[in-house]
């Protein structure tokens, strides 16, 4: 069938739009953003408050990745399944089928603030999805993201199509994500669809379109609550739960809390939210990078190639301390030429120096030698004149 089937009187299509806010700042303040439309006999829910009494809770946070077990919250009374939607409940006539939803991490779907108390965590769930419950469930919400156009469908416990409520994401940042709920006024659902796909208006049901992304489901039976463990007790940790004259209502604290981030320090609650001062990770020097990770906190890492002298330089290379880099120096200077007069004598080269004339300190004038060496020469040269005078003679008078 390719669109709802035909209502009585007394079930005619109702249709209701309410224009939210554009922005959130605590619960008691305007508690929805966007745009959102009932049809059908049901009443659009925009805020978390207005589910009286909770009986069950999804937070998906059971894990990261991966497919969500169809029997994951079946001890809270919803179910998961997959298939046609016919085949999950008998009655049921419009056209369409569920897969397994999947945990995934939020991306950027869930900017703060969220709107009607909406409450986004850890993981969050896409392609979720057809459920039934095991109670008399009348009341139904979730944290919507801010992918897409989302519904919400509602059949009764003989497979007749209830309503829908449909919700626009707003335009502005802040209006992009917020609380988003069902109301049946009292029947019991028999099965519950979300995502994209507009069924009160003929659409197939298909989880495959653009996507629906949510967190924090909540269901109750619509009673009034008792205590305040009729309420959503997972607000996180700047909002406390309670129940008053037959309503759950969830202020704000202003509480030291944990935000789970190492890079912050003095985690205090304002306005809802958790946040601390940012850590200074400097450690001062400045061949160190400082960072910090949300989830191990500072660290000081080696700057390669950075310092602070010479010595921080590998060999031959030089500082240049304003930049702190290490650049390739000068090539060393030459060793000097061998010394041509040097005879290789050991205790020559130990000297250290050049070899320059010998002093006598006995008189022998320098010349290295002793008195008694000058003595013989001067005798050996007067011989020879005397000899060479002797020939001239001979040679003069054998002429004559």
């Amino acid at each position: 069938m390719s669109g709802p089937r035909p209502r009585t009187l007394m079930h005619r299509p109702l249709k209701i739009s309410l224009l939210g806010s554009a922005a959130y700042l605590a619960l008691s303040s305007v508690a929805w953003a966007g745009t959102i439309t009932a049809e059908g006999n049901v009443i659009a829910l925009d805020d978390i408050t207005q589910v009286s009494s909770v009986t069950g809770t999804a937070l998906f946070d059971e894990a990261t990745i991966g497919e969500i077990p169809l029997d994951q919250y079946a001890d809270q009374g919803l179910t998961f399944h997959v298939g046609e939607l016919a085949t999950i409940l008998p009655g049921v006539m419009e056209a369409g089928e569920s897969i397994n939803p999947r945990y995934v991490k939020p991306g950027m779907l869930f900017p703060w603030p969220i709107g009607g108390g909406g409450v986004q965590l850890n993981s969050i769930v896409f392609y979720a999805g057809a459920v039934t419950f095991s109670d008399s469930v009348t009341q139904f919400g979730l944290t919507a993201g801010s992918s897409s156009v989302q519904y919400i469908t509602a059949w009764d416990q003989a497979g007749v199509m209830i309503g829908q409520v449909k919700w626009e994401p707003g335009e502005d940042e802040e209006a992009s994500a917020a609380f988003v709920g069902i109301d049946t006024m009292g029947t019991p659902i028999g099965m519950l669809t979300y995502g994209n796909d507009d069924v009160w208006g003929g659409e197939t049901y298909d989880v495959v379109g653009d996507g629906s992304s949510s967190d924090s489901w909540i269901w109750g039976t619509g009673q009034p609550c008792a205590t305040e463990a009729d309420c959503f007790d997972d607000m996180g940790p700047c909002n406390v739960h309670m129940c008053s004259d037959g309503a759950c209502s969830y202020p704000a604290t202003t509480e030291p809390c944990d935000d789970n981030n190492a890079c912050t320090e003095a985690d205090t609650c304002s306005e809802g939210l958790c946040s601390g001062t940012e850590v200074n990770c400097s450690d001062g020097l400045v061949c160190t990078f400082d960072t910090c990770d949300p989830a191990r906190g500072c660290s000081n890492d080696a700057i390669e190639g950075c310092c602070l002298g010479d010595e921080d330089c590998p060999e031959g290379w030089m500082c240049i301390v304003s930049s702190n880099t290490c650049v390739e120096g000068p090539p060393p200077p030459p060793p000097p030429p061998p010394d041509e007069t040097d005879d290789g004598d050991e205790s020559e080269s130990d000297s250290g120096g050049e070899t320059g004339p010998a002093v006598d300190e006995d008189g022998g004038g320098g010349c290295g030698c002793t008195s008694e060496e000058r003595g013989s020469g001067a005798l050996l040269g007067l011989l020879a004149l005397v000899v060479l005078g002797s020939t001239r003679r001979r040679r003069d008078d054998a002429a004559d």
